[in-house]
Parts: structure tokens; sequence; C-alpha cells
């Protein structure tokens, strides 16, 4: 159970963060410039190229989505 449950939260994080990508995707990835010169050269391509944030935001959504319909429901009490 515990496995499916942090499947499940990955999968809600991976929804959130690609939605949050695609709406507003310069304010979403400039939150994220803090940090060491290897990661701000990471992020900074996706800061200066809006649609390609909006393009990986879409297809992170879209894998959170289909992990989240992978999980399988427990029954009430089990």
């Amino acid at each position: 159970m515990t496995a499916e449950r942090v499947k499940e939260c990955v999968a809600m994080m991976m929804i959130g963060d690609g939605v949050l990508g695609v709406l507003d995707p310069v304010r979403h990835m400039s939150l994220w410039e803090r940090g060491p010169s290897w990661w701000r050269a990471m992020i900074d391509p996706f800061v200066r190229r809006p649609e390609l944030t909006r393009c990986v935001g879409a297809a992170e959504a879209l894998v959170g989505l289909w992990l989240a319909s992978r999980q399988k429901a427990m029954p009430v009490g089990a």
C-alpha cells in the first residue's frame, strides 16, 4: 500500500508542476533559478524559452495523469 501511495503522490506533483509550467512558464521557472551554477545553467533555457517549458510541462502533466491512472483502487476497509 505504501508504494501505491508514493506513486500517487509523485503523480500529483507531476500533474501540478506540469500545469504550472503550462500556465505561467516564466514565473514558474524563475522561482527555481536559485542555487549552484550547474543548477542555474539547467534552469536558464526553460526561463528563456517559455514555449519549451510549456511543452515539457504538458508532457509532465500527461505522464503524471498516466501514472495516476495506473494505480489500483483499494476496497474500503482493506
